[in-house]
């Protein structure tokens, strides 16, 4: 648990170099913070796809 507060705390205070950094983890494979890594990426993915799909319908929605 405490790897994932230190991982936390590097991404808010340098967060492009920390962002390389992570997908080098992720790569590798070895840290206990992978799991989590690849669920928060995949959410976040997620989440702007969704928000992309509900702008589309409600912009045609509202300009029909």
């Amino acid at each position: 648990m405490l790897e994932l507060k230190e991982e936390a705390s590097r991404l808010a205070h340098h967060p492009i170099a920390e962002v390389q950094r992570l997908e080098h983890v992720v790569e590798e494979g070895d840290s206990s913070a992978t799991p989590l890594i690849l669920v928060v990426v995949v959410t976040v993915a997620a989440a702007i796809a969704v928000a992309v799909v509900v702008t589309l319908a409600f912009v045609a929605y509202y300009s029909a």
